[in-house]
Formats: C-alpha cells, structure tokens, sequence
C-alpha cells in the first residue's frame, strides 16, 4: 500500500500543476488529509494556492537538487513520520514508506532516472509479474526483539539478561 501511495505522491509532486493529481496525494497517509478537510480546501482558495505553493517547491527541489533531497524536505515539512507514528501501525509503514525511497533514490542515481522516469520504474515494480531484488525486501520495523548472537569476547562479562553458551566444555 506505501509503494501506491508514493506513486501518487510523486505523480502529484512530478505535475504541480494538476489539481485532481494533487488532491489524490493530499487523500493518502503521507499527506493526512481526509474527505472533511478536502471539502474544506475548496472553500479556502489561500489555503489550495499554499498547497499548490508547497507541490511547486517540492517540484522545483526534485528538479534541481534531486528525488532524496526533495524527499527529506517533505518528510520533515509535512510531518510524515508524526503523522504515521500515530496509527496503530505506523512503523510498519513508516519502514516501508523509508526503504522505498532508498530504493527510489538508488534507482534514479544508478539509472540517471528523472522524474517521469522514476514514476514509470515505480510503476511497472508496483506489477506483481515484475521479478523483485533482495533489495526490494520488506525490512524489520524494529529489532528490538531480536535475539542478538555475539562472541565470548565482545559479550564484556556476558551483561544480558538470557546467554546460551554452547560448546564452553
């Protein structure tokens, strides 16, 4: 659901200038906004032209400085990682939503891929008859319950609340 989501975020960020694009990307979790709000924006023309205003700079970012860049920018400016913390599985789709744009910024890196371009590979990955890399995997969230396997020498007097040490004798 993250990839479709940023397909449309990024088809929204690539044409600034169409309202139905933008206001698809506004509707998705990125974004935050829901059906009452989007009501709303249609009376409030400062409160569109601002949000227009934001998707030109996005735009412009992309542009000239490049798909990660740009990316940071919004995650930061629009509170995307508040926003997807707060529901019930935010992190999940916080990861996902962080190693799809590793994966997007590699791919526009390695295949000198611009905006058009990314949405188009974006697009065709999204196909589930589309062979997939290891790097494309889904990622932990969280390690936090892991088990870690470390040697007798960095454990430093075995300081964890359960070891198993086979082979000691």
């Amino acid at each position: 659901p993250e990839a479709l989501e940023m397909e449309r975020l990024l088809a929204a960020l690539a044409d600034p200038r169409d309202e139905g694009r933008m206001r698809v990307a506004l509707a998705t979790p990125l974004m935050g906004l829901n059906g009452d709000d989007l009501a709303a924006l249609d009376g409030d023309d400062a409160g569109r032209e601002a949000r227009f205003a934001r998707f030109r700079d996005y735009h412009a970012l992309w542009d000239s400085r490049g798909f990660i860049r740009m990316f940071r920018r919004f995650l930061d400016l629009e509170r995307v990682r508040e926003r997807l913390l707060a529901l019930p599985d935010g992190e999940r789709r916080l990861t996902n939503i962080l190693h799809l744009a590793e994966v997007l910024h590699a791919e526009a890196a390695d295949g000198r891929l611009g905006m058009n371009g990314l949405l188009h590979w974006l697009s065709r990955q999204r196909d589930p008859d589309t062979p997939r890399l290891e790097a494309h995997e889904l990622r932990l969230e969280s390690d936090a319950q892991a088990v870690n396997i470390v040697t007798v020498h960095k454990s430093k007097g075995l300081e964890y609340p359960v070891v198993f040490c086979p082979f000691l004798w």
